[in-house]
């Protein structure tokens, strides 16, 4: 049973790296958008409709991510208090059949 809790959790565990390094990768292109907004309109120079999206699209992608990892943790401990019932059930049913030989 601690092995297939553990399993469970490093699966997700594994995931959440994943969304976690797509994140930075989100977050270090939403600085170079909003630097280059930023050089143009120091320039003077409208910011294109295009970038704005590009920045606004970034943002929303890093917050889904946060939630997407909130979300996965959630579930790691829901997965952790499931399998501590199991497994204390199963010891007091161990503990009962061994008392009762």
């Amino acid at each position: 049973m601690v092995m297939t809790r553990d399993g469970k959790i490093q699966a997700i565990e594994a995931v959440i790296r994943v969304t976690n390094g797509r994140s930075g990768k989100l977050k270090q292109r939403l600085v170079e958008l909003k630097r280059r907004a930023a050089n143009l309109e120091r320039a003077g120079r409208q910011v294109p409709q295009s970038l704005i999206g590009e920045i606004e699209d970034s943002r929303q992608q890093i917050e889904k991510n946060r939630v997407y990892v909130e979300n996965r943790r959630a579930e790691q401990d829901k997965i952790r208090a499931k399998f501590e019932a199991d497994i204390r059930r199963f010891r007091e049913l161990k503990t009962a059949a061994a008392a009762g030989k």
